[in-house]
């Protein structure tokens, strides 16, 4: 199968898909993100999840009062993300998407709701104690959905939809339930809008918010979305070669850097150049007084010719594990350390490797990127986010290109930047990583990092949050 990004791109020239509509409006925008998702779910490898105990349902129970009395508060903001954000900073926890903007728009003003990705943290050990579980705003939606499932919905362009299912069987959609239970969350959350009446609202990511978004600008509230992944420059996810229904996106985007978006300049993107803000990116360093020092990393150092992190993707994990039993036994000069996103699980099978390979160590899984980042030499991955995030920390990327997503989604880094350097199969990898540092020492190299995430990011969040404060 193709990728997700070539299907869609193959569906809007192939279809007239202008013609589906519900109840007279244009809702292909919505269509084509539930094929994305449906790709996500047969593609991404998930570890298999034990079964619900009634330990865990007395959880949910409990997650849904989660800082259920902020709810009877007067707010001018709100701002929506998820648990796996946290990270401890000072033996308090942060989110590092929306925290610097609570803290300069005002901790009282603010209200953040987040789903819980494994768990909520104890409010008292919150930054941020002005927050909410989103599972109350879920359950509403659930209870809306299923009282609304037998309403019939005005479906114009149905055989088109039926047409894409059968051509593209494997990621096919239920056209009624994906709109039934779109209504449903744009409903709930238009009606906690107009309850609240904030003056804006920001959003890690407006995928899987669609509904949200597109209630806010309804109601002429200002939306935002903070940056939290890579955007290419032919992602789906904001790029269409058709005019899509400009009410489903955030009228503002806070990017990166300048590089993210100069990606972003083409008739393509659905978001316009003056609504795309480069403010940078929240690092711990910045943040940290006690920048924490990792004494058995810092060991390392000394027992390796070099010192690599890698970053993981879970939709590539076979074929990453079959890179690292190839490159491991045939570097012992060169150590790795796997570093994992807090709170996930799916790197548990590297652990075998780490048994038979000394120079592979995949017990940091509590530290942050962050963290780790200032030890190494060099950072690896295939397209994770990190590869932007490595060079500012002044350490360069050696990317693997399995599948060819490397190229596809960072060629842009080998391209127009110093920082980054593609080895096209493993063989190769081993060939360059002895040449990499030298890229650091082109002139130009600090120029590009800067190019990349916009130095001087809580400056750049007061200045933005000056224009609704003052």
């Amino acid at each position: 199968m193709k990728n997700i990004d070539e299907i869609i791109e193959n569906i809007e020239e192939s279809f007239d898909v202008n013609k589906i509509k519900i109840n007279g409006q244009n809702y292909w925008g919505i269509f084509r993100i539930a094929y994305f998702f449906q790709h996500v779910k047969r593609n991404i490898q998930y570890s298999k999840k034990s079964n619900r105990t009634i330990f865990s349902y007395f959880r949910i129970i409990k997650d849904l009062f989660y800082g259920f009395n902020n709810f009877f508060g007067t707010y001018n903001y709100f701002l929506f993300t998820d648990s796996s954000k946290k990270i401890k900073i000072n033996e308090k926890y942060w989110d590092k998407s929306v925290d610097e903007l609570n803290r300069n728009l005002g901790l009282d003003e603010t209200l953040v709701f987040e789903t819980p990705n494994h768990k909520h943290f104890k409010i008292k050990f919150l930054h941020n104690k002005n927050i909410v579980s989103l599972l109350p705003v879920i359950l509403l939606t659930k209870i809306v959905f299923l009282l609304t499932k037998f309403n019939k919905v005005r479906i114009s362009g149905r055989p088109i939809i039926e047409s894409i299912n059968q051509k593209f069987d494997k990621i096919k959609i239920d056209p009624e339930g994906e709109v039934k239970y779109f209504l449903a969350r744009y409903w709930v959350y238009k009606k906690l809008l107009k309850i609240y009446r904030p003056k804006a609202i920001f959003v890690d990511t407006y995928v899987g918010r669609m509904a949200l978004i597109k209630a806010a600008n309804d109601l002429q509230i200002k939306t935002f979305e903070i940056q939290h992944g890579f955007v290419s420059d032919v992602d789906l996810i904001y790029h269409s070669n058709l005019k899509l229904d400009k009410s489903l996106y955030p009228l503002k985007l806070l990017c990166f850097g300048a590089l993210q978006k100069k990606l972003f300049n083409n008739n393509r993107c659905q978001i316009e150049q003056e609504n795309i803000i480069p403010i940078g990116k929240f690092f711990v360093k910045e943040n940290d007084k006690k920048f924490l020092f990792i004494d058995s990393i810092n060991k390392l150092k000394s027992q390796y010719h070099l010192l690599v992190g890698f970053t993981l993707q879970r939709i590539i994990i076979d074929k990453t594990y079959d890179f690292f039993n190839y490159v491991l036994p045939r570097m012992q000069n060169v150590g790795f350390i796997l570093i994992v996103k807090q709170n996930s699980n799916y790197h548990k099978k590297f652990h075998s490797l780490s048994d038979e390979n000394k120079n592979f160590y995949t017990h940091y899984e509590n530290y942050n990127f962050d963290q780790i980042i200032k030890y190494v030499d060099i950072h690896s991955s295939v397209d994770s986010t990190c590869c932007l995030e490595a060079p500012a920390f002044e350490v360069p990327n050696l990317l693997i290109d399995i599948d060819g997503a490397a190229t596809k989604h960072m060629g842009f880094l080998k391209e127009m930047t110093s920082t980054t350097q593609i080895a096209y199969n493993d063989k190769m990898y081993i060939k360059k990583i002895e040449n990499i540092l030298k890229i650091q020492e082109k002139k130009n190299f600090l120029d590009d990092k800067n190019l990349i995430i916009e130095p001087n990011y809580t400056e750049n969040i007061k200045k933005l949050t000056q224009n609704f404060t003052t």
